[in-house]
């Protein structure tokens, strides 16, 4: 099981995995460990790139234990978009 945070600029969103199954909450309270912006967040939401791409790059900050779950839960694909309409 992981439970960790996700800050997109200043809003948290609380994040449970567990069984194989993952839960989202609003607003989460504490420290949060993964720290991405907003153009960052749109990159692996559109399977442009991994979470640890961006994490290497320094687009986005997290501890190393959640890398390999980051990976998982946003995985890189081709997406399906327009070569103009590239990050």
């Amino acid at each position: 099981m992981a439970n960790f945070c996700i800050r997109i600029d200043e809003q948290n969103v609380g994040i449970e995995v567990a069984d194989g199954r993952v839960r989202a909450f609003g607003e989460a309270k504490g420290d949060c460990a993964f720290e991405i912006g907003p153009r960052g967040l749109a990159k692996i939401v559109s399977r442009l790139f991994l979470p640890s791409q961006l994490i290497q790059k320094g687009e986005a900050k997290a501890p190393t234990h959640l890398v390999k779950i980051l990976d998982r839960l946003f995985p890189k694909a081709n997406p399906h978009i327009y070569q103009p309409d590239e990050f």
